[in-house]
């Protein structure tokens, strides 16, 4: 609460006022962080072979867990001071963590690099025209994208612009048509996309995927045709670099995977609105809806629609498509609810799993319609908004912090852009699980410029969400990330529905005090204070009373108002004061 206090004898005076109270003094020993003594070690093993990460802690520490974690994503029970992973496949290479922790905080440890022996490098080239062709059906190589670059003219790679690039060819078997795998994973979050044709003469993009392929890994399938020249392309998101193993897999069939004519795009709304989402086929196809991941019984139709869309409908939608044996999934379209100050729906306000995504800010993401351009990655701004949104299926990216000494495992990022100096506050009441909490600024690209500017556990109206505030400055954005308490059985995050709220508020104040003896007495001022926010008055004939009468409740759109008190004449003393209450 934010209070002015005025003081009217004769003359008058203004004065803001904060008191602090505290009761009692209470002495504590706070547990000790536990922190890593012996680091686990990178290994070279063959295909098939078994792997040991082991990390080892202080002794002094008490309640220590353990998470170890792939690609920064949670490895499910993966809970205990070692992690044995046995007969090693290509899916199991990459950067391997463990985070140590307790109630008092967390450490991640040093990477640790799991690496096959034996597959051939590919040579993947930096250069379109210099790309290396495969020629076997099915195959498994290593190759890496250091020092790679984006060419002059190559397109967005599964909706993002090109930055760490590094070109391949497959030839399609002459034997006839059939389905081809491509995966790509390794050190670092991979992004791979399939095209024909050539950069001089154009480009048609076959398929791109992001983090089908598991653990930040990608994987896209698709039907081919004989002696066809597909050009694969490798990216790192966010300029990742680092080694990846890339294998494909042809199978030869008559079969064939649906084609999607139209996907469902991301939609933000209001409380209570109808949302509809729709796909439509190239090819004749039945349908099954898919809702964070589960299946969403008896919705076998194109069209999908959710009535009164509240906090239970948000999340992830998908729909799968089938034809005969064979299946493709749609896109995966989020479902946010989003208000600003006004109580108007932000459309185009979403947030991400991933720190890079919210700060892109692309019109056409991932080559979707006119609809969906703006909906995807925007700042927010404003003195207030809410956005109710789902971290179901979410994951952490590697060298992510742990959000105020939690481990945690299933974050989504918001930005908010403050347009003034003020106090910015924020909070997760109303979240349906125990949420963690932590503000951030700098540039938005790489964790390493992150600033720590708050951060909180339980402060929140029920003992599991969170709150925190602090002084912002006008013009910075704000990186807030949200995440979930880990589960002491099994190491996994909470997730579920959070509903996030900020709000910017400026000081209050009383100002420009007059007196007439209109109207039996009549005092005016001027309240001024945040726009949108309803400020009360109240009047009080003792400033040390507990009894103060209330004059006015308003919520000016410019933060300003004038107020005028009659019938005051004859009066010593007034007091007057203004708070606002959220």
């Amino acid at each position: 609460m934010h209070g002015a206090v005025t003081r009217l004898t004769h003359g008058f005076w203004l004065r803001i006022a904060l008191a602090l109270c505290a009761l009692g003094t209470a002495i504590s020993v706070r547990a000790q962080a536990p922190y890593i003594t012996k680091q686990p070690s990178s290994q070279n093993l063959d295909i098939g072979g078994t792997a040991i990460f082991t990390v080892e802690v202080d002794r002094d520490s008490e309640n220590i867990r353990y998470q170890w974690r792939l690609n920064g994503g949670n490895i499910p029970a993966a809970i205990f001071p070692s992690l044995i992973v046995s007969n090693a496949q290509p899916a199991n290479a990459g950067i391997y963590t463990v985070v140590v922790f307790n109630d008092a905080g967390a450490e991640s440890s040093d990477p640790a690099e799991l690496r096959f022996n034996g597959p051939p490098f590919l040579n993947f080239t930096d250069a379109f025209a210099d790309a290396p062709v495969l020629t076997n059906p099915s195959g498994l190589g290593q190759g890496d994208n250091f020092r790679a670059t984006a060419e002059t003219g190559e397109p967005q790679h599964n909706g993002r612009p090109p930055r760490k690039t590094v070109w391949a060819t497959w030839l399609a078997p002459t034997a006839g048509p059939g389905i081809v795998t491509f995966r790509a994973a390794g050190t670092f979050d991979t992004m791979l996309a399939v095209y024909t044709g050539s950069l001089s003469t154009g480009l048609t993009k076959v398929r791109s995927d992001d983090d089908s392929g598991g653990f930040l890994g990608s994987q896209v399938s698709f039907r081919t045709q004989p002696q066809t020249l597909y050009r694969i392309v490798i990216d790192g998101f966010a300029g990742a670099e680092g080694r990846f193993l890339f294998e494909w897999k042809f199978e030869p069939t008559a079969e064939t995977f649906p084609i999607f004519a139209m996907e469902p795009f991301d939609q933000t709304v209001g409380p209570g609105a109808d949302v509809t989402f729709s796909v439509a086929g190239a090819t004749e196809n039945s349908w099954q809806w898919f809702f964070n991941g589960k299946l969403i019984t008896g919705q076998i139709q194109p069209t999908l629609i959710i009535k009164n869309v509240g906090p239970n409908e948000v999340g992830d939608y998908f729909c799968r498509a089938f034809n005969g044996q064979r299946f493709r999934d749609s896109r995966s379209a989020r479902l946010q609810i989003a208000l600003d100050e006004k109580g108007d729906v932000d459309p185009y306000s979403l947030t991400t799993e991933k720190l890079f995504d919210a700060r892109l800010r692309l019109n056409d993401f991932a080559g979707l319609d006119e609809k969906s351009k703006g909906a995807a990655k925007t700042i927010s701004h404003g003195f207030s908004g809410t956005q109710i949104f789902s971290t179901a299926g979410a994951t952490k990216e590697p060298d992510e912090p742990n959000h105020c000494g939690v481990a945690g495992g299933a974050s989504e990022w918001f930005a908010v852009q403050a347009d003034t100096n003020g106090t910015m506050y924020i909070d997760t009441d109303g979240s349906s699980f125990d949420t963690v909490l932590a503000v951030y600024t700098g540039p938005g690209d790489d964790f390493s410029t992150l600033v720590s500017v708050a951060c909180d556990n339980n402060s929140g109206l029920d003992g599991k969400d969170s709150r925190v505030s602090f002084p912002a400055t006008k013009g910075t954005i704000y990186w807030i990330a949200v995440d979930g308490v880990n589960n002491p059985s099994n190491g996994q995050a909470a997730s579920g529905s959070v509903s996030l709220h900020f709000r910017l508020v400026l000081p209050l104040s009383l100002s420009s005090m007059a007196y007439t003896n209109a109207a039996g007495g009549r005092m005016t001022f001027k309240v001024s204070g945040t726009p949108n926010l309803p400020v009360t008055v109240e009047v009080s004939t003792n400033v040390n009373s507990a009894v103060w009468t209330p004059l006015i409740t308003n919520s000016a759109a410019s933060g300003t108002f004038n107020y005028t008190n009659n019938g005051v004449g004859g009066l010593v003393r007034r007091f007057y004061r203004a708070f606002n209450k959220f």
